[in-house]
């Protein structure tokens, strides 16, 4: 249900800018099935399995396992080559697949035109509450005495499934709205 009304909201937005002349030739149809190569050809081999319902799921999973193998070699990079501490060569991991994962998560995942300085906000507090999550899992994990790849790897599964539900209800939900609202009040002038 949910999905059929941001389709159905995004179809009006894109018409609308259509019309108004509001869309250059660079701007690629962000509609499902419009989209660049890389969206349509994501998007046909999900349709063949999964329910379209899922489908901002499927792109969450794919940004979410890039962002996570990102932050996976990093943190084994930092550790392993560099002898760096495995709680700090997490932080610095996150730190850095973080940027990768914004981009991502805003413009793959959730198909948000502009970043607002309230979502970069909401995302970066997010993230923070993240870091602050694996670094502690690391550190358990060492106090522990078990080997730091077992952290790391707890790191990569919790944080995603807590990101995707608090990015899709709070971080970029909002943006769709003021998306919306900004394309109903130019109709009206």
């Amino acid at each position: 249900m949910d999905t059929l009304r941001d389709q159905r909201e995004l179809e009006a937005i894109w018409n609308s800018n259509k019309a108004h002349g509001r869309l250059g030739s660079a701007v690629s149809d962000p509609r499902p099935g419009h989209g660049n190569a890389l969206v349509r050809s994501i998007e046909g081999m999900s349709a063949s399995i999964l329910p379209k319902r899922l489908h901002r799921l499927v792109r969450f999973g794919i940004s979410g396992l890039l962002a996570t193998g990102l932050y996976f070699v990093l943190v084994n990079v930092a550790v392993l080559t560099f002898g760096t501490d495995p709680a700090w060569a997490s932080v610095y991991a996150y730190l850095l697949s973080l940027l990768f994962s914004y981009a991502m998560q805003s413009r793959f995942t959730f198909g948000v035109k502009g970043d607002s300085p309230s979502q970069v906000l909401r995302f970066g507090l997010t993230s923070v509450v993240g870091l602050s999550v694996s670094y502690w899992i690391i550190v358990l994990n060492g106090a522990l005495e078990l080997p730091f790849v077992v952290g790391a790897l707890g790191v990569c599964i919790l944080i995603p499934v807590c990101n995707f539900l608090v990015f899709k209800h709070w971080v970029f939900a909002r943006a769709k709205v003021a998306d919306s609202a900004t394309t109903v009040e130019s109709e009206r002038v």
